[in-house]
């Protein structure tokens, strides 16, 4: 599943059942009343080990694997329960890396991708729908 927390608010997301099981489901968690509550689905394929970040109140989530490695991203709109498609990450196709926000940026990078684990990193500008790419994570690929 991919994970993301928006105020108080814990949001799961996508995930593999068993084998080639693969869901698009999202829930919301409530603490204070202890519920989960079913929401739009993601509209991108089915998939698991994909990454996630917040910014300003809304949650991101892409890339990630179902048959097959993925780089599409979404931004999921807690306020009317919505998706919308955004620029695709432009490092190759990947599962497993990190997904993070400093600074009003997401960062992502990392992961595992058809030819094996790799170390480029990336930062999404939500304000203009941009991803640059950073510098190099220092340690071993991952």
């Amino acid at each position: 599943s991919t994970p993301f927390v928006i105020n108080d608010t814990a949001y799961v997301c996508l995930g593999q059942i068993t084998g080639s099981n693969f869901i698009k489901d999202c829930y919301r968690y409530e603490q204070a009343s202890d519920t989960w509550t079913p929401l739009a689905s993601f509209p991108g394929t089915s998939r698991f080990s994909a990454m996630g970040f917040v910014i300003n109140g809304k949650g991101y989530v892409g890339c990630g694997k179902n048959s097959a490695q993925q780089n599409d991203f979404y931004e999921y709109n807690p306020g009317n329960n919505s998706w919308t498609q955004k620029a695709t990450f432009p490092g190759s196709t990947r599962q497993n890396g990190f997904g993070a926000t400093v600074g009003g940026y997401g960062y992502m990078g990392v992961g595992l991708t058809d030819l094996g684990c790799v170390k480029d990193a990336y930062r999404y500008d939500a304000g203009s729908n941009t991803w640059t790419q950073i510098a190099n994570f220092v340690g071993p690929k991952r």
